[in-house]
């Protein structure tokens, strides 16, 4: 159904990896600061994205997204990787 396939746990695959990436950046309670950031970022972040797609929601989700992912990739918007984009093309031409 839907295009998944029954076996499919890439979700919690996902999220099992990147506590453990949380664990090698924090020391105290890593498991439950990262259990709060995902939380934040799923369901408080995304849901205010839904809800009002308003620059200031968007920056939201980017500022959780880096705070639940100290060393792995961070799930950006488009807002970020454009900011991202320029800065790195006016830094090319000083």
């Amino acid at each position: 159904m839907f295009g998944f396939d029954k076996d499919e746990d890439g979700s919690r695959q996902r999220f099992y990896e990147r506590v453990r990436l949380f664990q090698k950046a924090k020391s105290f309670l890593p498991r439950v600061q990262y259990g709060f950031w995902w939380v934040v970022h799923n369901c408080i972040a995304h849901f205010f994205i839904g809800l009002l797609p308003l620059k200031p929601f968007f920056w939201f989700h980017d500022y959780t997204s880096r705070l639940m992912h100290p060393k792995g990739k961070q799930i950006t918007t488009i807002f970020e990787d454009r900011r991202t984009s320029h800065e790195q093309a006016g830094a090319g031409t000083e």
